[in-house]
């Protein structure tokens, strides 16, 4: 039997020879103590030892207290968070004369019912995930679901609360299966709190667990599942049951409405050109309400719209109005072997819609905070106008027109975040026919943002460069085919369809 390389934990305590035998060593053995064996053990210094023990001297109010002597063994243990340390070095740092930056972190949120661990990710979602959101208008969206996380001890807040610290899971640590729990306790909660009835007051709460499940699917499994459109459609059922101008009339309830109402025309975009196999488009001429709107937002769009310009008429026509004829040319295109399409009521209605977009003007404001709404507007609108330009045979835009437009775009793309770019960029980077125009756009998209680390941008470059192939290959062979067929193609490849958020 090899013998162990080092002695036993007692020899060594002891400072004696260790004749290493098994189970016991002999020294042990004869003085009857225990033996602790020859395996890695913590090791702490003993009060007496000079050496290995670095001793500091006690400051004045440990000098003044009971607990004087370290051998009573009743030190006084502080539960502190980060706050509590930040806000302690802002006084003391202030008392002795140094000039620090100013403490920027609130107290943190109450989040009762959850655990430590559970606790520790709440905060963390507060301090670096929920400052990167903000909504469409540029809202503090991570502030407004803070706020009804922790507004009350309801269900549907508690199911919030686990629907945020599931997010806060997976920017921490990546994919896994707590964060997987979370989300189905955070579902749970959904249910149970709909089984008692959904009211106006908590509807809100609704809305946000559901589109936080909803965000939480899109940036995790976006091209492995469609979770997210159910979560999606069920926050805009919330809103149906409980009326919009409920929702406007109160306290974060616009924002919910704002963040619904953009993730239903991203959705628009994806379920257009994604169909599943055997489907095919309906010949049929369409209806006059915006016929390829998904089936559970046709009786929303146009009220959707009308609560926008009522809560901030200011903004609406800078922001939301792109946005909406975005997802007007969407339901109206439709593809060219229908034969509607070659009808002239059709051609009129593509005509009036062009009217429109061109017609639309974006101010420049001189506020920086509202020059990044208006830029975002624009990109929006111009890439209304290169949708509807490409979808048709009408000659909506000449080909240096049209060139024009794509390029000023692509300068005030720089100006969003990366979590509005995937579908614009689409978009306009399908315009781009040489390698120096295709490496501008896939500079745009982030390799890894450094603020959500977790985001899945290898998707969007995915859909790019079989975007670029596609072209390339109509070049080659000097046939040139539908360009929404083209998408719907691409779109297909995928089992699931995709998310641009």
């Amino acid at each position: 039997m090899t013998l162990p390389k080092k002695r036993c934990g007692t020899c060594i305590g002891r400072k004696i020879s260790c004749d290493r035998r098994l189970p016991r060593c002999s020294s042990c053995i004869r003085s009857n103590r225990v033996c602790t064996g020859y395996g890695v053990r913590l090791s702490w210094p003993r009060k007496d030892d000079g050496k290995r023990m670095i001793v500091g001297q006690a400051g004045p109010l440990f000098k003044r207290t009971r607990h004087a002597d370290p051998s009573s063994g009743q030190f006084h243990m502080i539960n502190v968070t980060f706050w509590d340390i930040e806000v302690y070095r802002n006084r003391t740092s202030t008392r002795d004369g140094l000039i620090i930056p100013p403490l920027y972190h609130s107290l943190p949120w109450p989040a009762s019912g959850l655990s430590a661990n559970e606790q520790d990710l709440f905060q963390f979602f507060e301090k670096q995930v929920a400052v990167g959101l903000a909504s469409f208008s540029n809202r503090p969206l991570g502030s407004a679901l803070l706020r009804l996380a922790a507004s009350d001890q309801s269900l549907a807040a508690v199911a919030l609360r686990r629907s945020l610290v599931a997010i806060a899971f997976h920017f921490r640590y990546g994919p896994g299966m707590r964060a997987e729990e979370l989300k189905l306790s955070a579902i749970r909660a959904l249910a149970a709190s709909a089984a008692q009835g959904i009211e106006s007051q908590n509807s809100i709460q609704h809305v946000a667990a559901m589109m936080s499940l909803c965000l939480a699917e899109t940036q995790q499994n976006s091209t492995r599942s469609n979770q997210w459109i159910s979560y999606l459609r069920a926050a805009g059922k919330v809103i149906e049951t409980v009326s919009l101008e409920s929702f406007g009339r109160v306290t974060d309830g616009p924002i919910m409405v704002e963040w619904v109402y953009y993730h239903e025309v991203l959705a628009q975009f994806s379920m257009r050109h994604w169909r599943q196999r055997g489907t095919a488009v309906s010949s049929h001429p369409p209806h006059t309400k915006l016929p390829f709107y998904l089936l559970w937002e046709k009786a929303r769009w146009d009220p959707t719209t009308e609560i926008m310009q009522w809560i901030i008429p200011i903004v609406h026509q800078t922001t939301f109005a792109p946005l909406h004829l975005l997802s007007r040319a969407v339901a109206e295109i439709l593809p060219s072997e229908v034969p509607y399409a070659r009808q002239e009521a059709y051609k009129i209605k593509i005509a009036r819609l062009k009217q429109e977009i061109t017609g639309l003007k974006i101010p420049t404001p001189s506020d920086p905070a509202t020059r990044t709404v208006a830029a975002r507007a624009e990109v929006f609108r111009i890439s209304a106008l290169v949708y509807l330009s490409r979808s048709t045979d009408q000659d909506i835009l000449h080909p240096s027109e049209l060139h024009l437009l794509v390029d000023k775009a692509l300068c005030l793309i720089k100006n969003m975040g990366p979590c509005e770019r995937p579908l614009p960029l689409l978009i306009l980077g399908g315009e781009a026919r040489t390698d120096i125009e295709r490496l501008r756009i896939l500079d745009l998209i982030p390799d890894k943002d450094a603020s959500i680390p977790w985001r899945e941008t290898h998707f969007m470059r995915m859909l790019l460069k079989a975007l670029w192939i596609q072209n390339d290959l109509e070049f080659e062979s000097n046939i040139e085919l539908g360009y929404t067929e083209k998408l719907s193609a691409i779109f297909n490849a995928s089992e699931f369809p995709p998310h641009f958020h």
